[in-house]
């Protein structure tokens, strides 16, 4: 997916990788995410432009949407988590001398 300056209704998809495609991800007070293009921002204020879709779900355009508005929160998707025990003395075996032959 990428931002481009030409006005359409549908996002940009290239089969090749463009400075267009690259976004900062920032999680936001609420915990949603947001997606600031890296290429372009507002040329007066410097305002990035961020990744927002609209009630029908259509992609708005990148000078329009602000961080504030529903339109550019994205809910993060949880990827799963393998939960390891620590390691701890108690469940190393204990192996005493005596229990060694001789040699």
């Amino acid at each position: 997916m990428a931002v481009s300056r030409a006005p359409q209704r549908t996002p940009a998809l290239s089969p090749h990788f463009t400075a267009e495609c690259r976004f900062k991800e920032c999680v936001f007070e609420n915990y949603y995410v947001l997606y600031a293009s890296a290429l372009y921002r507002q040329c007066r204020s410097g305002r990035a432009w961020y990744l927002g879709l609209d009630k029908e779900g259509r992609v708005m355009k990148g000078n329009r949407v602000k961080k504030t508005k529903a339109a550019a929160h994205f809910v993060p998707k949880l990827l799963e988590v393998a939960m390891y025990r620590e390691p701890s003395l108690h469940s190393v075996p204990e192996t005493s001398p005596s229990s060694h032959p001789a040699p």
